[in-house]
């Protein structure tokens, strides 16, 4: 290849005679670098495993009750035998619930100590926000508290 017209003083011209005519050969099936000692898992990588299993479990029923809970508060007559007192706390509630449980289920993948800090604020603010609307249940009151011990039995393995 030649180059021609003007030239810029950026442009890198290679004489005909020092161009290899093929390009030289990249080889992209190549094996990489194999250490004697195969991977072991992570300590923990179980424990962990299950907790986030348990925060998607718990995110999906928040998400579930969220839902359910603002088709009520849209329309009364969709409202439930149990209606909480306060419903606009309820549903803050239930909405931290499902926020918290989505956000620790991916932190603790990446096994982030950050994403234990924010299921414990996001869990015992729901607990919080359920005990003010007057909700008193195993839903309401079990999967937090559940994802709070859950959550001190995995903490160590956190980074």
């Amino acid at each position: 290849m030649r180059a021609t017209g003007v030239r810029s003083r950026f442009t890198l011209v290679i004489p005909e005679e020092e161009q290899s005519p093929e390009p030289p050969a990249i080889e992209p099936w190549t094996e990489p670098h194999q250490d004697s000692e195969p991977l072991r898992p992570v300590p923990g990588s179980g424990r962990l495993s299950v907790v986030s299993l348990y925060f998607v479990f718990s995110g999906v029923l928040g998400a579930l009750a969220t839902i359910a809970l603002g088709l009520a508060i849209a329309d009364p007559s969709l409202a439930f035998a149990t209606t909480p007192k306060n419903p606009v706390v309820a549903l803050a509630a239930c909405w931290l619930l499902t926020f918290g449980s989505f956000r620790t289920n991916y932190l603790l993948s990446r096994r982030a100590k950050s994403g234990g800090y924010m299921a414990a604020a996001c869990l015992g603010c729901s607990l919080l926000g359920s005990l003010q609307a007057g909700q008193y249940g195993w839903f309401v009151l079990g999967l937090p508290a559940v994802g709070l011990a859950l959550l001190a039995s995995a903490w160590r393995h956190l980074d």
